[in-house]
């Protein structure tokens, strides 16, 4: 897939974050830089713990005021981690991470501490799940815009030929969809075990459209039984937060490929426009409009050509029948009309003609020998 960071990264990140707390993509924020920038009160303290601790290093074991330092300088530790605890809180509960981690990176540059490294620990184990849950969602926005692709070049094949870039593209999107399928049945079944059945339930719905509900069936079985283990307020509250509207542009996408495979152009034009209306106009169905009015004024063309062949033949039913159905695709068109009106006169005088027909046949020979020499001598014929 396109974008997608090979698994190694994320072991480099690993690294990173245990041994420096280092930045992490997408979540850092705009105030990290003051956090840096931050710990002037804890570069006084440091320095004045560092200051007793190097008067105490000099100091007999059972010198004089070695206690009344000690329970100093142990003040002073105190009061260093306390601050520097309440700083990486302050982020932590503003929801800045990065900030409250780099808060601590600091501090223990200048004094150790286990409160301090205990609480880094917890915040880059935090940090590392907000980084998981951000892959899996990238991975689900990324299969998303493959299947879109796949799908208006797939839909727009059917209409016009592709061009060659295009059929690349298509073919390339497909590739990357097969692969897709494995990398989401694996987030569903890692989504879920990190207790996110949220997102393990997205995962494997596109999973599932990808490959088969078959598939997709052990990673099912496993969401079901996980939710089914939450108290039922709970249960009930994550059924009616369901999407419902990602269920009806599915439907209308199934819808939309269903007519523009079965030459309902109309029916494409107006299901594309629903989905527009939900989605927005993106790109891709800029395109796939483009290429639905273009086979209608295509069909057009063709009825027109057809309707008029029709009629220069006599056969002005047909001719009709084809121009009624090109005033489907284009009502404005004026002359299709001004040409189906006169097809329509037509129709009506055979029509009287044959009923003037039907009527002479019900009359009695010598009536219709009368009438034929009748209408002989008014043509001038003189047999």
């Amino acid at each position: 897939m396109t974008g997608r960071r090979h698994p190694l990264s994320l072991l480099a990140l690993l690294g990173c974050l245990w041994l420096g707390g280092c930045a992490l993509p997408g979540l850092q924020h705009n105030r990290a830089t003051e956090a840096q920038a931050e710990p002037d009160e804890l570069e006084v303290m440091a320095e004045r713990y560092q200051a007793l601790q190097k008067k105490l290093r000099k100091l007999a074991a059972d010198a004089p005021g070695r206690a009344t330092l000690e329970r100093q300088a142990a003040s002073y530790l105190a009061e260093f981690e306390e601050l520097a605890l309440n700083r990486a809180r302050g982020h932590e509960r503003n929801h800045e991470l990065l900030a409250a981690v780099q808060v601590l990176n600091g501090a223990l540059e200048r004094l150790p501490s286990k409160r301090l490294q205990a609480l880094r620990n917890e915040l880059n184990s935090r940090r590392l799940q907000e980084l998981q849950a951000l892959a899996w969602q990238e991975e689900i926005a990324d299969t998303r815009h493959l299947m879109e692709i796949s799908d208006i070049l797939s839909m727009r094949a059917q209409l016009a030929e592709l061009t060659p870039k295009e059929r690349k593209t298509l073919a390339r999107a497909d590739q990357q969809l097969e692969l897709a399928a494995q990398a989401l049945k694996g987030c569903a079944r890692e989504a879920l075990d990190a207790g996110r059945p949220d997102i393990a339930g997205r995962c494997a719905d596109l999973a599932g459209a990808l490959a088969g509900e078959s598939y997709i069936a052990e990673e099912r079985a496993r969401i079901r039984a996980r939710l089914a283990e939450k108290p039922a307020a709970k249960a009930k509250k994550a059924t009616k937060t369901l999407p419902g509207g990602r269920r009806e542009v599915r439907q209308l996408r199934l819808r939309l490929h269903l007519q523009v495979r079965q030459g309902e152009l109309l029916k494409a034009h107006e299901t594309l426009q629903r989905l527009i209306g939900i989605e927005g106009e993106t790109p891709q169905f800029r395109e796939l409009k483009t290429a639905i009015d273009n086979a209608i004024a295509a069909r057009v063309e063709e009825l027109a050509e057809r309707a008029n062949r029709f009629y220069r033949e006599q056969e002005y039913t047909k001719a009709r029948d084809a121009w009624r159905e090109l005033l489907r695709y284009d009502p404005d068109n004026s002359e299709a009309r001004a040409a189906l009106e006169r097809a329509e006169k037509i129709l009506h005088k055979l029509e009287e003609l044959k009923q003037q027909q039907g009527e002479s046949r019900s009359l009695g020979p010598d009536t219709r020998q009368t009438s034929e020499g009748q209408g002989a001598r008014d043509n001038g014929d003189t047999r």
